[in-house]
Parts: structure tokens; C-alpha cells; sequence
């Protein structure tokens, strides 16, 4: 079996950003949507879903840890985020 653990919201410097935080970014920002799953040794990328457009999949890592991350430029217009992904497993595949 495999699942799929928390999305998370990083800066660039790797400070995990509060519900607020995220309301106070503008156009032009940079964020770091991250997400871990279980078993991690099995796990070998992830894909991210952000306001309905899916993104390339990564195999990038948070450092020292087993968070995958895409990193996210807010666009103009942008005032809420809807974040969904999917890991992929080396031998169940996506989930």
C-alpha cells in the first residue's frame, strides 16, 4: 500500500508559509508546494495539480528530507490557490 501525506507551502529559503502568508503573496512571487508519502523508499516523484493546471512531474527533493517540491510563480490575478498532487510509487505507479 501507499499514501499520500501533506501538501505544504514553502519560501525560497525553505520557511514554511502560514494560511496568511500565502494571502499576502503577489505576482511575481515564488512559492514551494511540497508533498511526502509513505512508504518514502518506494516513492520516486510527484506531480502537482495548482488552480487546475497540472504541472510537469519532479523528482527535486526539499533538502534532507523526502518532500518533493514544484516551485510555483505566482501569476498576476492570482488570490487563492487550489493545490492537489499525486506521487508515484515504483511499482503501484500514480496515486
Amino acid at each position: 500500500t501507499a499514501q499520500c501525506l501533506n501538501v505544504k507551502a514553502y519560501d525560497v529559503n525553505w520557511n514554511q508559509l502560514t494560511t496568511t502568508q500565502l494571502g499576502l503573496l503577489t505576482a511575481g512571487d515564488h512559492v514551494r508546494f511540497t508533498v511526502s508519502g509513505s512508504p518514502a523508499n518506494k516513492i520516486d516523484k510527484a506531480k502537482f495539480k495548482i488552480n487546475g493546471v497540472e504541472r510537469a512531474e519532479t523528482a527535486n527533493k526539499k533538502p534532507e528530507t523526502n518532500e518533493y517540491y514544484d516551485e510555483y510563480t505566482i501569476p498576476a490575478g492570482t488570490t487563492s490557490f487550489t493545490i492537489n498532487a499525486k506521487l508515484h510509487h515504483v511499482t503501484l505507479g500514480w496515486f
